[in-house]
C-alpha cells in the first residue's frame, strides 16, 4: 500500500509537469523540481527499506524549494518542463531499448533469457510511444516550435557549412574554413539536421515496432524481414550517431547540458546564448527572461 501511494504521488507529480509550458520560470522550477526530488526520494525510500511515501514527500518538497529557487535567478528560459521530460524519457528509453533489443537479436541469448528481454523490450516501448503521444498532445507548442524552428534553413543556416560550425578546427586542429562562425538562431545547421533525423528515427522505430509485434502475421514475410532491418539496423545508426556526435558536440555547451538534464528550470546562461544562438538571442527572448 505505501508502495502504490508513492508510486500515484510521483506519477502525479511527473504528469503535472507536462501541461505546465505556460507558467513561468519559477513556477516552472517548483514544479519539475518537486518531480525530480519525488522521484529521488521515493527511490532512495524503497532501497534503504523506508517510506517510499515519505521519501516521495521529502524529496518533492526540497526539490520545489531549489527549483524554485533556481528558477527565480537571472538566466534565460531554454527548456520548457515538457522539453525536459520528453528529452530525459527518450534518451533513457533509447538506450534501455537498444540494449535490450542488440542482445535479444544479436547476441543470441538462451530461450528463457531471451523471453524475458523481450518482453522488457516490448515494454519499455509502449512507454516509449506514450512519451512521444504525451508530448504531442499535452506540449504541441513546443514540438511545433522546435520542427519550424528545424525547418528555416536561411542563409546564416546555410553558411554554418562554410567551417562546419569551428568544431573541425576546435576538434581536430584543421583550419578548414574561415575562422568566424556565421551567427546562428535556436538551432544552427548541424542541429537542425540531426534534430529532424533523430525525430524521424523515433517515428520510424515506433512504427515499425508496433507492426512487427502487433501486425507481424498480416504484413507478409518480405515486408517483416524488411521492417525487421530498418528497425534494428536503423536504431543502431542512429545510436551510433548520437554516441559519436550528439552528446560530445552537446557536451561543448555545459550551460545547455545542464538546462537541458538537471531538475528544475531548463535556463542557460546569458553568455551561452550569445555564443552558441545570438540570432535566437537577439530576435526571440526578452530581457525579463520570457522566451517567446
Amino acid at each position: 500500500m505505501k508502495r502504490l501511494s508513492a508510486i500515484l504521488l510521483v506519477g502525479a507529480l511527473v504528469f503535472g509537469t507536462v501541461g505546465c509550458t505556460n507558467m513561468n520560470k519559477t513556477q516552472q522550477g517548483l514544479l519539475s523540481g518537486a518531480a525530480g526530488g519525488a522521484i529521488l526520494g521515493a527511490g532512495l525510500g524503497a532501497l534503504t527499506g523506508g517510506s517510499g511515501t515519505t521519501g516521495a514527500l521529502i524529496g518533492g518538497g526540497l526539490g520545489a524549494l531549489a527549483g524554485g529557487i533556481y528558477g527565480h535567478s537571472k538566466y534565460i528560459l531554454r527548456f520548457h518542463v515538457a522539453d525536459k521530460v520528453f528529452h530525459g524519457l527518450n534518451a533513457i528509453l533509447w538506450f534501455a531499448l537498444v540494449i535490450t533489443g542488440a542482445i535479444v537479436y544479436l547476441a543470441k541469448p538462451e530461450a528463457a533469457t531471451g523471453e524475458s528481454l523481450m518482453a522488457w523490450h516490448v515494454g519499455l516501448g509502449i512507454v516509449f510511444t506514450l512519451n512521444l503521444v504525451g508530448y504531442l498532445l499535452f506540449a504541441p507548442e513546443r514540438f511545433a516550435l522546435m520542427i519550424n524552428a528545424c525547418l528555416i534553413w536561411d542563409k546564416n543556416t546555410i553558411l554554418w557549412f562554410r567551417n562546419f560550425g569551428g568544431y573541425p578546427r576546435r576538434f581536430f586542429k584543421i583550419p578548414f574554413g574561415p575562422v568566424e562562425v556565421t551567427p546562428q538562431g535556436r538551432y544552427n545547421a548541424g542541429q537542425k539536421a540531426s534534430y529532424l533525423l533523430f525525430t524521424a528515427a523515433i517515428v520510424m522505430l515506433i512504427v515499425t515496432g508496433w507492426l512487427l509485434w502487433v501486425f507481424a502475421p498480416a504484413i507478409g514475410k518480405d515486408a517483416f524481414l524488411s521492417m525487421w532491418y530498418l528497425h534494428v539496423w536503423g536504431s543502431l545508426f542512429i545510436t551510433v550517431l548520437v554516441v559519436c556526435a550528439h552528446i560530445p558536440l552537446a557536451l561543448l555547451s555545459m550551460s545547455h547540458f545542464l538546462g537541458i538534464w538537471r531538475i528544475g528550470t531548463g535556463d542557460i546562461s546569458w553568455e551561452a546564448a550569445e555564443h552558441h544562438s545570438p540570432v535566437w538571442l537577439e530576435k526571440d527572448v526578452i530581457r525579463t527572461n520570457i522566451e517567446k
